[in-house]
């Protein structure tokens, strides 16, 4: 009996050392990554500006419509954004986008000049984002007021100067929404 015990308990400790040898052998072996190495390696993979198109979009091109789904608003207006129109800086790795807001009720908005007060009744809208996916920062271009049809542009106003000041992207908001499908690998 005292010989059975010895055994099992010799048996415990081997397996222990073994398991313990299991757990620090991968990491010591060559060509193992420490997970600070594979996060490090992922953040400069991150910072590669890449501005060939992305495959994922480009298989879907010409089957139904380019906008695609975004986000829902509380309101229940509908974002989307057309991943065709994904412009990308080689020097920068910027990429300029085209938003929509398909509202859920028309909206009016008031413009006025010297001589007139014009009221525009519209049921979209249409932004130009610039996002800096490196920085994680974003800004507004341009604005587009639009009609029920997508041709009928009733007034275009830009927001942004020649010197575009990028604001950080804050969680929650369209350009958080917007950074993941523009600045996908590949984009």
């Amino acid at each position: 009996m005292e010989g059975r015990v010895r055994w099992i308990a010799f048996g415990a400790i081997a397996v222990a050392v073994l398991g313990g040898l299991a757990l620090i052998a991968p990491q010591s072996m060559p060509g193992a990554q420490t997970a600070k190495q594979r996060q490090a390696e992922e953040i400069a993979a991150s910072q590669v500006i890449d501005c060939t198109p992305n495959p994922h979009f480009e298989r879907y091109r010409g089957l139904s419509s380019d906008w695609q789904h975004l986000r829902k608003q509380r309101d229940g207006s509908t974002i989307e954004f057309n991943p065709f129109t994904i412009a990308c800086n080689p020097q920068t790795g910027e990429r300029d986008v085209w938003v929509q807001i398909l509202r859920s009720r028309a909206e009016q908005e008031s413009f006025e000049d010297e001589t007139t007060i014009e009221t525009i009744s519209f049921t979209r809208d249409r932004y130009r984002f610039r996002i800096d996916c490196v920085g994680k920062r974003y800004a507004m271009l341009e604005r587009r007021i639009m009609g029920d049809a997508p041709e009928d542009s009733v007034r275009t106003m830009p927001m942004a100067g020649a010197d575009v000041a990028l604001e950080p992207i804050e969680d929650g908001g369209v350009a958080a929404a917007l950074l993941g499908p523009t600045c996908a690998r590949g984009r």
